[in-house]
């Protein structure tokens, strides 16, 4: 038997999760953002994962906020200085938001 502790670097996903991450990235692979064919079908997906997690945490789908991993790469990679999240607090201003991040993007020890 093996013993991995080391999941917040890594963690082994269950093969139905990367069956429909491969489906994902190799046959729907659109921009869910898009009015095309291949962006509508790549929103279904976000709709689908969306409706899930409303489920499972048993709050209403228009709750769930799915944002990008902008923070990972700086600041200011995307977001022309402005702190990560701003936009989207602007366009969403009754949206409370807490700022969460990994010890390991912060450089902090997570102590």
């Amino acid at each position: 038997m093996e013993a991995y502790f080391d999941n917040s670097a890594t963690t082994r996903v269950f093969d139905s999760v990367k069956d429909i991450v491969v489906k994902a990235m190799t046959e729907d692979y659109g921009n869910p953002s898009a009015k095309h064919r291949k962006g509508m079908e790549a929103e279904q997906y976000v709709r689908q994962a969306a409706a899930r997690v409303a489920k499972t945490l048993k709050v209403k789908e228009k709750e769930i906020l799915f944002t990008s991993g902008e923070q990972q790469h700086g600041p200011d990679r995307h977001s022309h200085g402005q702190p990560p999240g701003r936009k989207a607090h602007h366009q969403h201003p009754d949206r409370a938001r807490q700022r969460v991040q990994s010890p390991g993007i912060s450089g902090g020890t997570g102590i």
